[in-house]
């Protein structure tokens, strides 16, 4: 399958000339994004409720307005607030403030997969997704670098969506390194699939991991260490990004440890049995099943995850890396 990557020649920020972005939340991607595009030379204003990020971006030097006026105030919209709260956020805030020529930007299609939110026809639509964290997204730009990026195109109502988000992205610093076209349901499903499959996965190997070695004699801080705390394994997929997943452990990796993982990839667990827990996540992520337990979980208040959160702060794997941290001290260069 074909893709395509854009990079800064394909992207030209005069196309925000006499455009004002409003960043609506001024929280984990906000931040890097109104930042960035500052530092671009666009003219930017920040749309927050009354909240402890409404004063730290009055504290950045941004102008800061309640949502609807912020809106009011731009043209090019960038909607940053979590998935849940949008649709309300949407109905009440912004749809009322848009009008013909205006853009919003989601940076996650989760909203438009699923149809928690419709747009207007009047409008354009795209989608600008980061595939890094907010304070990373940050570093890179003032480094001299960029984070990755997904985008999509969604309606094109001015004739002029593709030139602008092109643009919006070149500002954030994602064209530096690549902006890659996927389509919004194919981007939100990979998102997803990775929150819903590969983060509980591993979650779940690391602890059974870490009780099988405290089951059999093994210091828990120590063998907490091994499994991921020193930054190693951190580390190791880090330059796998940079390098490729089989070749880090190639140019990393001693003979004794290259040996050992050829002699028990496949072995520890099934690829059919993986495969099979894979396809039942991704069919209820492509149905509805996910999204409708999501949304009965914030009706509820999000009981389930408060006593999650409640069950793991105290679990031993939690208890042993709080003494780790007590014990030693990292430093990064």
């Amino acid at each position: 399958m074909k893709t395509n990557v854009f990079y800064d020649n394909d992207a030209n920020v005069a196309h925000l000339a006499n455009e004002t972005v409003a960043v609506l939340g001024y929280g984990i991607q906000g931040t890097a994004f109104a930042a960035n595009l500052r530092d671009s030379g666009v003219n930017v204003v920040v749309g927050n409720i009354q909240d402890e990020n409404f004063r730290r971006a009055c504290e950045d030097g941004f102008e800061v307005f309640s949502i609807a006026e912020a809106v009011k105030r731009s043209r090019i919209v960038l909607f940053l607030i979590p998935d849940q709260a949008q649709k309300a956020v949407y109905e009440n805030d912004i749809a009322p403030n848009l009008h013909a020529g205006h853009m919003v930007v989601f940076a996650h299609g989760y909203a438009i997969r699923y149809r928690k939110i419709v747009p207007q026809e009047n409008i354009d639509v795209a989608l600008l997704a980061p595939r890094m964290y907010g304070k990373t997204i940050r570093t890179y730009f003032t480094e001299g670098g960029g984070a990755p990026a997904f985008f999509d195109v969604v309606q094109d109502r001015s004739g002029r969506a593709r030139d602008r988000i092109l643009a919006v992205a070149k500002a954030v610093g994602f064209t530096r390194s690549g902006l890659m076209h996927i389509s919004v349901a194919e981007e939100t499903e990979l998102d997803l699939f990775q929150e819903q499959f590969l983060f509980p996965a591993l979650i779940d190997f690391f602890e059974t991991t870490f009780q099988f070695l405290c089951e059999h004699g093994f210091d828990p801080v120590a063998s907490l260490m091994e499994l991921y705390a020193s930054g190693e394994t951190g580390e190791t997929i880090l330059d796998a990004a940079r390098l490729g997943l089989l070749e880090v452990i190639e140019q990393q990796g001693s003979p004794t440890c290259q040996f050992g993982i050829q002699q028990n990839r496949g072995k520890i667990l099934s690829r059919d049995a993986i495969r099979q827990s894979a396809a039942k996540v991704l069919s209820e992520i492509q149905g509805d099943d996910f999204a409708q337990r999501l949304d009965a979980e914030a009706q509820s208040g999000y009981g389930q995850l408060r006593a999650y959160r409640q069950q793991t702060s105290d679990s031993p794997l939690t208890r042993a890396h709080n003494k780790l941290r007590e014990q030693l001290r990292f430093h990064r260069v």
